[in-house]
């Protein structure tokens, strides 16, 4: 059993040597961050931006700020930007429309640690693309092509 021991090692290394040597590829964005804007400003309608604050009646964010704190988070992987990036809007700052879920409408309350219903919900794994596995390629290794952008006819299809 003693050689299976360091059979295994040198099998690892040789695994930690093929990813290591593995060439990474670039991610490639569809050059839609900054393309759609309003009034002036980027709207990010073509982002992912769930979990920021977004005016009710449009639909579209309030402070394309908020947009960029995101980034700089998932840029930095540093928590204290993603504590930084706001939530929202909390219950208190907005009437609840008719297409939120019952949580955010509390008719399901999702209670803190300490009982009482939670105001925003927070990020979930915002960091988990910055994290090493020891299983698979490294996570920031593997890309995928560009999404489709919003008027293309491959998004239509």
């Amino acid at each position: 059993m003693s050689e299976r021991r360091f059979r295994a090692r040198e099998i690892r290394r040789e695994a930690a040597e093929l990813a290591f040597e593995r060439k990474h590829l670039p991610q490639v964005s569809n050059g839609e961050e900054f393309e759609y804007r309003i009034s002036g400003k980027p709207s990010h309608i073509a982002n992912f931006t769930k979990g920021l604050p977004h005016d009710v009646n449009t639909g579209l964010l309030k402070d394309p700020d908020d947009y960029q704190q995101f980034v700089r988070g998932i840029d930095s992987g540093d928590v204290r930007d993603f504590k930084d990036t706001p939530l929202g809007p909390k219950r208190d700052e907005a009437r609840i429309p008719i297409w939120e879920s019952q949580i955010a409408k509390n008719e399901i309350p999702m209670p803190r640690n300490d009982g009482k219903p939670v105001e925003v919900r927070a990020w979930e794994s915002q960091g988990a693309g910055l994290t090493f596995d020891l299983q698979g390629p490294d996570a920031q290794s593997v890309t995928m092509p560009p999404a489709p952008k919003l008027e293309s006819a491959e998004l239509t299809a």
